[in-house]
């Protein structure tokens, strides 16, 4: 292994280079997944071309990796068992799995997963995460969910296969590149509203997680004052008959006028 830490915490790595490792670049052991303010942080750090995964975290919460390249690695690029740990700006490329997490409540936020077997993996045992404005592209699956309560928003995806879901209560909310079809699997809901910065014309907006959960497509309405004001009172009053008469949809309603 390149570095291995050991029953410590509060290490901080930054600016390394570690290549060619016949096991594992960074591997983390800490003093405890319930013990905080303990952290290890990775910082501006390249980790390539390794025989195992390039960073493997455990037993440590709070785990920080911040702007750095992990690439070329036969394991996983990113490997974390961190509760509460922020994974933010790396790029995951050309390993066998971009990044892999299995534990509660972190945030993976604009990193590049690129060009990997599998861009990212949520396991059985993670909890509570947020999938973020990541760019999940070129990989041949783009990201697999199996834990509970994972909301993925804002990500792009393009890859051979973009996801493939299981676990339950997950959520994949305005993801460039994600269908219906790739969500239609129990345990994820999907949501896709058109909203000003991304329009779109799908016709399914909601899907639920059950299995008989059947999808909502759309009803547009315009609704136009003109030039005179129209307060919230009165839209509510302008949508109430498209409301009851559209029960199984979900109302477009773009507001325009004063």
């Amino acid at each position: 292994a390149g570095i291995r830490i050991e029953n410590s915490g509060k290490v901080h790595l930054d600016g390394l280079s570690i290549m060619r490792c016949g096991a594992g670049g960074l591997c983390v052991t800490g003093r405890g997944k319930t013990r905080y303010a303990d952290g290890v942080s990775l910082t501006r750090s390249a980790v390539s071309q390794c025989g195992g995964s390039g960073v493997t975290v455990r037993q440590s919460a709070q785990f920080i990796a911040l702007d750095n390249r992990v690439t070329n690695n036969r394991g996983t690029g990113l490997d974390v068992e961190s509760p509460s740990a922020i994974l933010a700006n790396n790029i995951c490329g050309a390993n066998a799995v971009g990044l892999s997490f299995s534990s509660q409540d972190a945030t993976v936020t604009r990193n590049q997963l690129i060009a990997n077997g599998t861009g990212t993996v949520l396991t059985a045992e993670s909890e509570f995460n947020l999938l973020y404005e990541n760019a999940i592209q070129d990989n041949q699956v783009g990201a697999v969910l199996q834990g509970k309560a994972a909301s993925v928003c804002g990500n792009t995806f393009s890859n051979r296969r973009q996801l493939i879901a299981g676990g339950r209560l997950s959520l994949a909310q305005s993801n460039a590149g994600i269908t219906p079809g790739d969500a239609a699997a129990p345990g994820i809901s999907y949501f896709n509203p058109p909203t000003v910065s991304r329009p779109h014309r799908e016709q399914v907006i909601w899907k639920g997680a059950g299995e008989k959960d059947a999808p909502m497509g759309r009803c547009d309405i315009g609704v136009d004052s003109g030039a005179s004001p129209m307060d919230v009172k009165l839209v509510s009053d302008h949508l109430l008959a498209p409301r009851n008469g559209n029960r199984g949809k979900v109302l477009f309603a773009p507001l325009r006028g004063a």
